[in-house]
C-alpha cells in the first residue's frame, strides 16, 4: 500500500511537470507572438504623430494683414514622442521660427508629446496682402520629421 501511494505521487509529479513545460512553452510562443505583432506589425514603438495646421487672415490698414495660424500636433502613437529640429540652415531666404522655443520645458530638455493628447502652438505674423504663401510646420523626431504644407492667399482679406 505505502508502494501504491509514493507511485501515485510520483506519477502525479511526472504529470505536473508535463503540464508545467508544456504550459512554459505555450507562454513563450505567445510571448514571441504578442512582441512581433506589437513591435514589427503594429509597430507600437514608433512615435506617429500627425499635424496640421488652421490659417487665417485679418486685414489690416494698408497693404498688410494679420496672418494667424494654429499648427496642431496630435500624438496618435502609444509612445511619448520627444522633439529633436535640425541645425540651423544657413542662406535661405525663407522664415523659419521654432514655435516650441518659447517653451520652458523645451528650452531645458523635457518637452515631449504623450500619447492621445492633442496640442496646439499659435503662430501670428503680419504680411503683405495681394500675395500667396505656402506655410509648412515640421515636427522633428529622432526618426525624422512629419509636416504639414498650406498655402494662404491674401488677396481676400477682410
Amino acid at each position: 500500500m505505502a508502494d501504491h501511494g509514493k507511485s501515485a505521487l510520483e506519477t502525479a509529479h511526472l504529470w505536473a511537470d508535463l503540464a508545467s513545460k508544456v504550459l512554459g512553452g505555450m507562454a513563450i510562443v505567445v510571448a514571441a507572438w504578442w512582441t512581433y505583432t506589437n513591435f514589427t506589425v503594429e509597430r507600437t514603438h514608433d512615435p506617429t504623430m500627425l499635424v496640421s495646421m488652421t490659417p487665417s487672415v485679418h486685414a489690416l490698414a494698408g497693404d498688410q494683414v494679420l496672418l494667424n495660424v494654429d499648427v496642431f500636433m496630435e500624438n496618435i502613437g502609444k509612445v511619448a514622442i520627444k522633439p529633436r529640429f535640425p541645425a540651423d540652415e544657413t542662406g535661405r531666404d525663407v522664415l523659419k521660427r521654432n514655435l516650441l522655443a518659447a517653451n520652458e520645458d523645451y528650452r531645458h530638455g523635457r518637452y515631449q508629446l504623450n500619447p492621445g493628447v492633442r496640442y496646439r502652438e499659435p503662430f501670428a505674423c503680419v504680411v503683405e496682402r495681394g500675395r500667396l504663401y505656402a506655410i509648412r510646420a515640421r515636427f522633428w523626431t529622432a526618426e525624422g520629421s512629419v509636416a504639414d504644407l498650406v498655402y494662404v492667399d491674401t488677396f481676400h482679406a477682410e
